[in-house]
């Protein structure tokens, strides 16, 4: 049901991506704005990577084996990861580009129309924004949310690119008459740095997640105040917390030591399956254990 419904929200997110940048590639030819044309050329790469995505989704719901001991959980960071270089490589491109365009006099463009534009782009833009987030309420995974932060950007960027033309249509008639032929320009490499933020946040979590790291400090301390919380109930004293994450799948090791001489079993066994429902209300796919006395005896 979860696989279904993912693959929902990368398809709607993948056929109006392809109207968008249609759209947006037919503006950028009759206008000549190089910002729709940022624009374009980053929908038109996201579009390459989601149809990838959707075609390897199946392989992140097949279960853990001793040939695949994590699944297939880092082809989805692989797959982020190359996502995230992709975009940077593009808005270099296009920075460049209109740096040469910029010293070779500018462009003049209608602004008014790109403002227009840009605001009707803005309606539909927030409509399929809504469409996703109503249906990610059923969906946990980082592929969607990386989906949906894209719709959101795309939102926010339309709004400021369609205000920062309205505004510049009045350009000529003030003293500032000599920055419209370079406007356009300067607002594409605004909006191309701007877009580089999200590829740079991908990267850096794909790699952690690659190197099987564990996850940030915020994560970890929420992690430890959830795990002590049932502890608590337990004669169970935690010394360690080994947590690994790899794409959407988190591995949570707990090492402890406990305050009676004898174990019982079935007690830790309860405790485990307690602390495994607790910590998968907030992380979904983890694999929780708890193992006794192991990494302290080793220090000792």
């Amino acid at each position: 049901m979860k696989e279904k419904q993912e693959q929902i929200v990368m398809r709607i997110s993948f056929w109006s991506g392809v109207v968008f940048a249609l759209a947006e590639l037919i503006m950028a030819i009759f206008s000549k704005s190089q910002s729709v044309l940022a624009d374009t050329v980053y929908d038109s790469t996201e579009l390459v990577v989601i149809g990838l995505t959707i075609y390897i989704i199946p392989l992140f719901y097949k279960p853990v084996t001793e040939k695949h001991p994590f699944g297939y959980a880092q082809l989805e960071s692989i797959v982020i990861l190359l996502k995230g270089f992709m975009f940077i490589a593009v808005m270099m491109a296009l920075i460049m580009n209109n740096v040469q365009i910029m010293l070779n006099g500018g462009n003049d463009i209608d602004h008014m129309q790109v403002s227009l534009f840009e605001t009707i782009l803005t309606c539909f833009s927030a409509l399929i924004l809504l469409i996703l987030m109503r249906i990610n309420k059923k969906v946990t995974s980082p592929t969607v949310d990386v989906e949906i932060y894209g719709w959101k950007i795309d939102v926010f960027s339309s709004i400021g690119v369609s205000l920062a033309f309205f505004q510049s249509s009045f350009l000529g008639h003030t003293p500032l008459s000599c920055i419209s032929p370079y406007f356009d320009q300067i607002v594409a490499i605004v909006l191309a740095l701007g877009m580089m933020k999200e590829p740079i946040q991908m990267i850096g979590e794909s790699f952690r997640s690659l190197m099987l790291l564990s996850p940030d400090e915020k994560e970890v301390a929420k992690i430890k105040s959830i795990s002590s919380s049932v502890l608590d109930n337990y004669p169970y004293d935690p010394v360690f917390y080994d947590i690994t994450t790899t794409g959407r799948k988190m591995w949570i090791s707990i090492y402890f030591t406990t305050r009676i001489d004898m174990m019982s079993y079935t007690e830790l066994e309860v405790a485990n399956r307690e602390l495994k429902i607790a910590l998968q209300e907030e992380y979904e796919d983890c694999f929780v254990e708890l193992v006794p006395n192991v990494l302290a005896n080793k220090e000792e």
